[in-house]
């Protein structure tokens, strides 16, 4: 995570930014270190974690709705 970026501030566009930016970090340590090198992994999990953070954020506004 970039130093001047919100850790999370619960807002869907704010984790849609967060994952666009984390693909192309994964990207290019990809392309930079190829696929078994630990900035390639590091950047794989980041990428990841926000995915399931969205996921779940997802769920729960899908949730909230059909109340």
């Amino acid at each position: 995570m970039k130093k001047n970026e919100k850790r999370n501030d619960g807002s869907m566009d704010n984790l849609k930014v967060r994952i666009a930016n984390a693909r192309t970090e994964l990207n290019q340590a990809w392309e930079k270190y190829g696929e078994t090198n630990e900035m390639v992994l590091a950047a794989a999990v980041n990428f990841d974690r926000l995915l399931n953070e969205y996921m779940r954020l997802c769920q729960k506004q899908r949730s909230e709705k059909s109340r």
